[in-house]
């Protein structure tokens, strides 16, 4: 860069000197020595050079700012479902059989009683107008004796013996028949 304005420095300058001869009448030597030459153009009074200027300082870039690595989130945890107690279960009632327990022979009672030839009967009341098989086993408690067949005494449940103390609640009193010594 120095280096340049040197030059053009220098060229200005000898610009200016030759200018001056040629321009100044004190110089008359120079006129006489070298006619003028039609064919060449002539020169105009040279304009000042401007003195250049001085380029600007480069601004130094800056530096560029690392970017924060992004916090991956924390994965949410789960919560854990809560667990619902189990009740615990109370033999409330004498418990029946889901199915009405059959006997393996259809046994037919010999005298003209009228007996349940299941147990569990009461469970199944709902199903005496459609089911046979409830209708054949289930003769006492569909009502389908005649009145005056006497009815015979017999547990609905296979498990009274276990509720002998509560005997005389209405339900005892319809499923344990027998061992609460209701009929």
């Amino acid at each position: 860069m120095k280096v340049i304005l040197v030059f053009v420095f220098l060229a200005a300058v000898t610009v200016c000197q030759a200018q001056e001869l040629i321009m100044n009448p004190m110089h008359s030597d120079v006129y006489n020595q070298y006619p003028y030459n039609p064919n060449h153009p002539q020169q105009t009074t040279p304009t000042t050079p401007t003195t250049p200027t001085t380029p600007t300082t480069p601004t130094t870039p800056t530096t560029p700012t690392t970017p924060t690595t992004p916090t991956t989130p924390t994965t949410p945890t789960t919560p854990t479902t809560p667990t619902t107690p189990t009740t615990p279960t109370t033999p409330t009632t004498p418990t029946t059989p889901t199915t009405p327990t059959t006997p393996t022979t259809p046994t037919t009672p010999t005298t003209a009683s009228c007996v349940d030839g299941a147990l569990n009967c009461n469970d199944y009341i709902s199903e005496c107008k459609s089911s046979s098989k409830i209708q054949t086993y289930c003769k006492h408690t569909c009502g389908l004796c005649s009145p005056t067949t006497p009815a015979t005494c017999v547990d609905g449940a296979t498990n009274c013996a276990q509720f002998l103390e509560r005997c005389g609640s209405a339900e005892m009193n319809e499923y344990c028949k027998k061992s609460c010594q209701v009929c």
